[in-house]
């Protein structure tokens, strides 16, 4: 799953490591967004590096405590302009790249809709 908050991008995965534990592997682009990620937590999470990986920071978390960032971070939405807030939160530069996504996926829409860019 792709989860792109105010705080962060981040790609949450269940591995095989992961599953008899019943955790997920949080990953991301960013120290910064892993460590904003993990300042959720009430309990210190390792933060891996991985030089080799496509994700080169990540952490392992409970599934639950994983639900209940996510849930926070949904039950602290306040604003009416995600783009906005990110530029707020993290930056124009990271707004900048959010909007690139948003123009993909906007995209996506009026191919699946047969339309024409306005």
């Amino acid at each position: 799953m792709w989860i792109f908050t105010d705080f962060g991008f981040f790609s949450i995965v269940q591995k095989e490591e992961d599953v008899e534990d019943n955790m997920l592997t949080v990953r991301s682009r960013t120290r910064e967004d892993i460590e904003n990620f993990v300042a959720e937590f009430l309990y210190p999470l390792k933060i891996v590096i991985d030089q080799h990986a496509d994700y080169l920071y990540r952490v392992r978390a409970k599934k639950e405590d994983v639900q209940r960032v996510l849930f926070n971070a949904t039950k602290n939405i306040n604003y009416s302009n995600f783009k906005n807030q990110v530029a707020r939160t993290q930056g124009v530069r990271r707004a900048h790249k959010y909007h690139k996504v948003w123009d993909t996926m906007y995209k996506v829409q009026l191919e699946e809709e047969n339309l024409t860019l306005r």
